[in-house]
């Protein structure tokens, strides 16, 4: 008898909203905004904003996210993707959901201020949470493919709304990274009691950075971190920190992290004593959704019945939601851990 992941109660620490948009919403959207987007035929928005095979490079993945930027424009269109995203998710089983979104990317080229998208998220995550049992927060990223002023703005923009964001990430390209500029950027986060959690480790070649992450950053979770099974000191150092990896396993695929689903490395990096957890990291990029990664892990990589409860456990001890939540949670969808 087949498995119904969808039935498996979730829970995701790593799902960005730009990555989460129904490619429906994207041709409603381009409509309604008089946008040039080839709305009237999906099966080209399709292959316009959709990734089935791997890409070259990260950098190549981000610039799919650009195909679907201008719709984000509006606080209407914002709360809509917001709120869909979470309808989604519910749908899949998750009954709780960080959401991280860089500001500067949501509002890039728009007249949308940071204020403006944040009054738009937190309001399609009201609605979503008056419908669906679902319990939600939001990590704010830095992208570092803008100037350092970037990260400096929005992570004032972050502190200026302490009540709004759980977490703080840097994503985009890690190769030739300054950890001391975003060092100080992190020091104010961490300071100000937010969350850290940062891409790391995501691109070969890029396992060098994971402990610098966790050491100069201070990241209590890694956006990734899967390329750490390439050195066994870098490995061993990650396990005695503790750390917890935020595993994506068709992301890491499409973007050439991996040769292919089945070689990815999340259950022996599990078995080697390394803390995990299974997300979706931007399901309509990807075409794919969270039930469709537990999936893999189960039937590709031979993850058991109790390797995944280990990885909901660990996820639900790491997660940035404050300590009501995981009780509520624990109590009403997670008893069995």
């Amino acid at each position: 008898m087949s498995m119904n992941y969808q039935k498996i109660p979730k829970i995701e620490l790593h799902r960005h909203l730009e990555g989460s948009v129904r490619l429906t919403t994207i041709a409603d959207e381009a409509r309604k905004q008089n946008l040039p987007l080839p709305y009237k035929n999906l099966n080209e928005l399709q292959r316009k904003c959709q990734l089935r095979e791997p890409m070259n490079t990260l950098m190549d993945v981000i610039n799919v996210f650009f195909a679907t930027q201008p719709i984000l424009g509006t606080p209407d269109a914002v709360r809509r993707i917001t709120f869909e995203l979470l309808e989604d998710a519910y749908k899949e089983g998750v009954y709780a959901l960080e959401i991280r979104y860089s500001p500067e990317f949501l509002t890039h080229n728009h007249e949308l201020t940071f204020a403006d998208a944040l009054m738009a998220i937190e309001a399609g995550i009201a609605d979503a949470r008056a419908k669906y049992d679902i319990q939600a927060g939001l990590i704010g990223i830095v992208s570092r493919m803008f100037e350092i002023e970037s990260g400096t703005r929005t992570l004032d923009h972050m502190l200026a709304f302490p009540n709004s964001f759980i977490g703080f990430d840097l994503a985009d390209d890690e190769k030739e990274l300054d950890f001391d500029a975003f060092k100080t950027l992190t020091d104010r986060a961490k300071a100000s009691g937010l969350g850290i959690s940062i891409h790391s480790g995501e691109e070969i070649g890029t396992e060098v950075n994971v402990v610098p992450t966790i050491d100069m950053l201070s990241a209590s979770r890694i956006g990734h971190g899967l390329q750490i099974i390439r050195d066994d000191s870098i490995l061993r150092e990650v396990k005695d920190r503790g750390t917890l990896l935020e595993i994506c396993p068709t992301s890491n695929y499409l973007t050439n992290a991996v040769t292919s689903v089945a070689t990815h490395p999340a259950r022996v990096l599990l078995n080697k004593g390394i803390r995990l957890c299974i997300n979706s990291d931007d399901p309509r990029v990807f075409g794919i959704d969270l039930s469709n990664e537990y999936k893999v892990c189960m039937e590709q990589l031979g993850f058991t019945k109790e390797e995944i409860q280990t990885t909901l456990r660990y996820a639900l001890e790491d997660t940035f939601l404050n300590d009501d939540v995981k009780k509520y949670l624990h109590k009403k969808h997670f008893y069995f851990l």
